[in-house]
């Protein structure tokens, strides 16, 4: 039991440094904030959208 609950706590740990539990933190971010206005994104249009934002302008050091 000690164990299973030490490896889940890791788990999510991973999950978040690794940025795969973004699209269940926009939804409750979602469901807290904005859940009157129409539906929330689908989790391939929130990709989508974030990979757009991400590579999208100028991105250079200098």
């Amino acid at each position: 039991m000690f164990i299973s609950v030490h490896l889940s706590g890791v788990r999510r740990f991973m999950r978040a440094l690794c940025g795969e539990d973004q699209y269940e933190r926009y939804l409750d971010h979602w469901h807290r904030h904005h859940s009157g206005a129409g539906a929330p994104l689908s989790r391939k249009a929130f990709f989508r959208e974030q990979t757009e934002r991400k590579w999208n302008g100028i991105k250079r050091c200098c």
